[in-house]
C-alpha cells in the first residue's frame, strides 16, 4: 500500500536531542512480570532515554524525554527534575512499556511489590540509590539536549503506518468472534 505523507510547517524554534544510554543491573528483577518475573541481564541491545528539549521564540521550554522502561515513576521524575532544575510543569517523562528492562524504580508501594519480583529490601522503602541511579543517568540525557539546541523547523506531519504494530496472541484473536469486524472495511484492522 503506497501511501504519501502530509506536512505543514507551524513555526520556527529552537531544538535538542540526545540519547542516554540507561544502566542496566544485573541484580534487579524486569519489571512488568509481577511476582512471577525473573532477573534481567545485559544483553546486546541498550536501553535509552531519548530525549527532546524544544524553546520557541518567546522562550517557553518543554522537554519530552521517552525512557526504554516499563513506565515512569513519581519519584524517578521527582530525581530528574531535581537533577535537572527543569520545572516540573515542563517535563515530560513516559515510558516505551518495555518488559525486559528493570524495575525497582518505584515509590508507589503497590508497584515494588508487584511490578516485578520481588526484593525484600524494597518491600518497604524505595531503594533510593538506585532512583538516584537511573534518574542520574535520564537527567544526564535531558541536559545533553539541552545543550545541543539549535534552530529548526515544527511542523506537523501525517501518514498511515501499516503493519507497524503486530498482535502477540494471534490464536486467541483468531477465536475472538468479534475479531472479524475489527478487519471490515473502515475499521482499524482493515489493512492489518
Amino acid at each position: 500500500m503506497a501511501t504519501s505523507i502530509t506536512w505543514a510547517s507551524v513555526g520556527t524554534l529552537e531544538f535538542g536531542t540526545s540519547e542516554q544510554p540507561l544502566p542496566l543491573p544485573d541484580d534487579y528483577g524486569m519489571a512488568g512480570y509481577s511476582l512471577g518475573g525473573k532477573k534481567g541481564h545485559a544483553g546486546s541491545q541498550t536501553l535509552y532515554a531519548r530525549t527532546l528539549a524544544l524553546k520557541d521564540a518567546g522562550g517557553e521550554e518543554a522537554t519530552l524525554c521517552i525512557v526504554d522502561l516499563m513506565c515512569p515513576s513519581l519519584a524517578l521524575f521527582e530525581a530528574v527534575v531535581a537533577k535537572t532544575g527543569i520545572p516540573a510543569e515542563r517535563l515530560i517523562l513516559a515510558g516505551t512499556h518495555t518488559h525486559t528492562a528493570p524495575g525497582h524504580f518505584y515509590g508507589n508501594s503497590f508497584y515494588r511489590v508487584f511490578a516485578q519480583p520481588l526484593r525484600p529490601d524494597a518491600v518497604f522503602e524505595p531503594n533510593l540509590a538506585w532512583i538516584d541511579e537511573l534518574g542520574a543517568a535520564i537527567a544526564a540525557g535531558v541536559s545533553a539536549a539541552w545543550t545541543s539546541l539549535r534552530p529548526g523547523v515544527v511542523g506537523v506531519g501525517r501518514a498511515d503506518c501499516y503493519g507497524v504494530a503486530r498482535n502477540r496472541s494471534e490464536a486467541p484473536f483468531a477465536s475472538n468472534p468479534e475479531a472479524t469486524a475489527w478487519s471490515a472495511p473502515g475499521m482499524p484492522g482493515e489493512h492489518a
